[in-house]
C-alpha cells in the first residue's frame, strides 16, 4: 500500500539533521528505511500560497498542509540553530 503526500511529508520530516550532509547512498538508505523512496518532496512556496488562499493543495487538506509546512519551518530553524552552535 502506497503512503499519500501527506504521509510521505511526515516522513521525511523524521530524517535526521544532517540528511542533507550526508552521502547519497546514506540519503538513500535513510528514505528506503521510512518507506519515501518515491516521494518528490514538496514546493513549500507552493504550499504556503495555498495557505495563504486558505485552500489544500500539494495532495493535502489545508490542515495537512498547515502541519507540514510548520514542520518543516520548524526543521530548518532547528538545523540553522545547531550550525550555528557549531560555528
Amino acid at each position: 500500500m502506497s503512503m499519500s503526500e501527506y504521509e510521505m511529508a511526515k516522513a521525511a520530516l523524521r530524517r535526521p539533521f544532517d540528511y542533507g550532509q550526508r552521502h547519497p547512498e546514506s540519503q538513500w538508505n535513510i528514505d528506503a528505511n521510512l518507506g519515501i523512496l518515491d516521494w518528490n518532496g514538496i514546493d513549500l512556496d507552493k504550499a504556503r500560497k495555498f495557505i495563504a488562499e486558505g485552500i489544500g493543495g500539494c495532495g493535502m487538506t489545508l490542515e495537512q498542509l498547515r502541519e507540514i509546512v510548520e514542520g518543516f519551518d520548524a526543521r530548518f530553524a532547528e538545523i540553522k540553530k545547531q550550525k550555528e552552535a557549531k560555528a
